[in-house]
């Protein structure tokens, strides 16, 4: 077998090891509902369940991004900065757990795995040749708004398909990401924020 990966190079190792799936872009291969007691309609529970599961997978991208952040910035304010994106970390994973388990109580699939929120998720991709705390600051306030917008948009949809129970976990999670952004964004200059 050594043979074979030195003749192959780098590349034989991610496929000997991770397969011939595409391990990027791995995607649910099908919608997947479970019989419930729930009585929302079967229809509202399908739309609920593309948002539900479109939120989590972007929340948890939001997270691995608010961990590179963490673990790569350098700078005067490097402590208070560091420690408050474990903060915003842990938050966004009550978030991922909230969502999920709405998911399934609606008697949908919560399709979970880091390779499906890598292939799935619609938030910017992150800048990975960052290192001073300001520009982190900025990048992660930029994602995090957008984060944020999505859910208020879920807010709406919700209420339009009649469930105000999805609909309040959004409002709740919108508030606190709001609440996030006013306190990281409290660490930029006022030009370093776009005005609206």
């Amino acid at each position: 077998m050594k043979k074979t990966l030195a003749s192959f190079g780098a590349l034989a190792v991610i496929t000997i090891f991770l397969g011939p799936q595409d391990a990027i872009t791995a995607k649910p291969s099908k919608e997947v509902m479970h019989t419930t007691y729930n009585k929302l309609p079967l229809s509202i529970r399908k739309a609920e369940g593309a948002l539900l599961q479109q939120a989590a997978v972007n929340a948890m991208d939001l997270s691995y991004q608010v961990r590179q952040a963490h673990w790569t910035l350098k700078g005067e304010t490097f402590l208070p900065v560091h420690q408050f994106f474990d903060t915003l970390q842990a938050e966004l994973h009550e978030f991922i757990d909230i969502l999920a388990e709405r998911q399934m109580q609606l008697g949908g699939t919560i399709y979970g795995t880091l390779r499906v929120a890598a292939g799935t998720s619609t938030l910017p991709e992150y800048p990975l040749d960052l290192v001073k705390v300001k520009d982190h600051v900025q990048a992660i306030c930029k994602v995090l708004s957008a984060y944020a917008e999505l859910c208020r948009t879920n807010i709406r949809v919700c209420q339009d398909l009649g469930d105000d129970v999805t609909s309040e976990i959004f409002v709740t999670i919108t508030r606190a990401l709001d609440k996030q952004l006013w306190l990281l964004e409290s660490n930029l200059e006022p030009d370093m924020i776009p005005k609206n």
